[in-house]
């Protein structure tokens, strides 16, 4: 069964005009990014690929800009408290999608966003439970067939790239070539009526296409790429403001982050000397990066820790848990290797029925050198792997999307803000730690500070590589100095913040979260309880933090 769009429009606000404005962007939004609605559980746009052409962008911008218009001539004050977050909601948006789309162009700066866009609309067919395997696999097939096409407009668009961009969309590109020649037919293998041998030559030539595309960006596009990656501080605070909602300045961001970078080294310090007395915090670092399952290991252990987890957090009462299967752990696609460590797959907040969700790991790859392979090992050792499963499963990300169908809004369903999705997952991690998880295990609490350190990096780094006060070599020395992080893992931090500046989001969320506790704790007094708090917060869907106060304290 796939949701159509008369179940989708059901539970759209009401009040005023808003219900008829929120329909249109919904629809136009989807239309422009079907492997959203897809990923989201909605399927009417299961065969598309986004249009990229001239007339398709044009078309989009005139449907965003009516629809600025629409919203500010609502009565706000006519709207009773949910019809106003969802106008809230539904405003920032639709401004940050019109500064995209008329100012920003990420299109035209970042040859990668096409992959993903591609990978992410294959993908989530490929591992998908919902409708049968025939359905899947036709539009699998569609998609696949409209690659070509799409990546010569993909290639149209692009302007000035900066170089960065061009080098890390030329590795991505060719790390995605093994999906369409091994992954994507393996996964419909079974498709009937000669769908999977369909799929097979239509994977070859959306390989043949990708391969295509190396070239062109390795000898056209790279020789003369010499844009800039920077937002400059402007255009970054405008950006984090229609994102967000927040209007702190960038001077205020940084000082609140550093702030917190010095509360977690004085942590840091402190349990290395309960750890390991007398050792420095990276020899203590090393010491706990020993201490691995092996890579045959890893798969079947992790899913042993999920049932662990859950049934710390339900003995605990820390927050309600919706009946679910367990994520299945799997291996994380080669083509996401590169920048994916861990990830979590869920059904869509608009399915009907409980299907199954995916905790991917990056485990070492065969063809790596033996260095590299013992490297990743070392990485998901065995105190980090259960802040990984903490952030990604329980209680983060799987038991948030867990709670995300339980919001009537339909908006709040589609629309989520990512500082509330990864706020979440990351001060999940210091709340069990604070609860006790790991107690006979300081490895535990030590790894969790390390986490932390790495989050507040990206809040720090990621605002002064883009405001311009630090070039990537010092924000890779901050990573490596302030943060404990390898030259390696140092580097490609601070290569994600040039692609991704607001990557701030982790550090500030858990921030904004800590902040409603305390108010929450003040203003309940005997009542307040923290499963009450978290099922407060996760039952509102994913509003930005301005907006989650109002409902919560009206």
């Amino acid at each position: 069964m796939v949701v159509s769009n008369r179940q989708f429009y059901e539970g759209l606000p009401q009040g005023g005009g808003l219900e008829g404005i929120a329909q249109s962007i919904l629809e136009k939004y989807l239309q422009q990014f079907p492997f959203v609605a897809t990923d989201l559980g909605l399927h009417d746009w299961d065969g598309q690929l986004p249009p990229l052409s001239e007339d398709a962008f044009r078309r989009f911008r005139q449907e965003l800009n009516h629809a600025r218009s629409l919203l500010d001539e609502i009565d706000i004050n006519s709207l009773d408290r949910e019809a106003r977050a969802d106008h809230s909601i539904l405003r920032h948006n639709v401004e940050s999608l019109w500064l995209d789309f008329t100012r920003d162009h990420p299109e035209k700066r970042d040859p990668n966003l096409f992959n993903a866009m591609i990978s992410e609309s294959l993908l989530s067919l490929a591992r998908g439970s919902f409708g049968t395997l025939e359905e899947r696999a036709r539009s699998a097939v569609s998609r696949l067939n409209q690659i070509p096409g799409f990546l010569n407009d993909a290639l149209a668009q692009l302007e000035d790239p900066p170089v960065l961009f061009v080098d890390m969309a030329i590795s991505q590109f060719m790390q995605t070539v093994p999906f369409f020649h091994r992954d994507l037919p393996s996964a419909f293998a079974k498709a009937p009526n000669g769908l999977s041998h369909e799929i097979y030559e239509a994977a070859q030539n959306a390989a043949h296409a990708y391969e295509k595309v190396v070239g062109m960006l390795q000898d056209n596009i790279k020789p003369r790429a010499a844009g800039d990656y920077r937002l400059g501080a402007s255009r970054y605070q405008e950006k984090f403001y229609w994102l967000e909602g927040s209007r702190e300045s960038l001077e205020s961001l940084v000082t609140r982050g550093m702030n917190e970078l010095g509360r977690l080294q004085e942590k840091m310090a402190a349990l290395t000397k309960e750890y390991a007395p007398g050792r420095s915090v990276n020899e203590a670092i090393h010491r706990i990066r020993q201490n691995h399952a092996s890579c045959d290991e890893l798969l079947p252990q992790t899913q042993g820790l999920l049932a662990e987890l859950r049934q710390f957090v339900e003995n605990r009462g820390l927050v309600s848990l919706p009946l679910s299967p367990h994520p299945r752990v799997v291996e994380t696609p080669a083509f996401m290797r590169m920048t994916t460590l861990a990830s979590i797959v869920p059904p869509g907040p608009f399915e009907p029925d409980i299907l199954q969700a995916y905790f991917q790991l990056t485990l070492p790859d065969s063809q790596w050198p033996e260095e590299a392979r013992q490297s990743q090992l070392q990485t998901l050792n065995q105190a980090a792997l259960r802040l990984i499963a903490i952030h990604e499963v329980y209680p983060g990300h799987f038991l948030q999307f867990l709670h995300i169908p339980t919001n009537k809004s339909t908006v709040r369903r589609v629309f989520g803000s990512a500082a509330f999705m990864e706020g979440w997952a990351h001060y999940a991690e210091e709340m069990m730690i604070e609860q006790g998880y790991g107690v006979n295990d300081p490895a535990v609490g030590m790894t969790q500070v390390l986490e932390a350190l790495e989050r507040v990096g990206r809040f720090i780094g990621g605002i002064q590589l883009h405001r311009g006060t630090w070039s990537l070599e010092e924000t890779e020395k901050f990573f490596e100095n302030a943060c404990y992080m390898t030259p390696l893992g140092a580097k490609r931090e601070s290569l994600r913040g040039t692609e991704d500046p607001f990557y701030l989001v982790y550090t500030w969320g858990k921030l904004q979260i800590m902040d409603l506790r305390r108010k929450a704790q003040t203003k309940w007094g005997p009542e307040f309880t923290l499963k009450r708090f978290h099922d407060a917060i996760l039952s509102q869907g994913m509003p930005m933090f301005p907006v989650l106060s109002k409902l919560l304290f009206p």
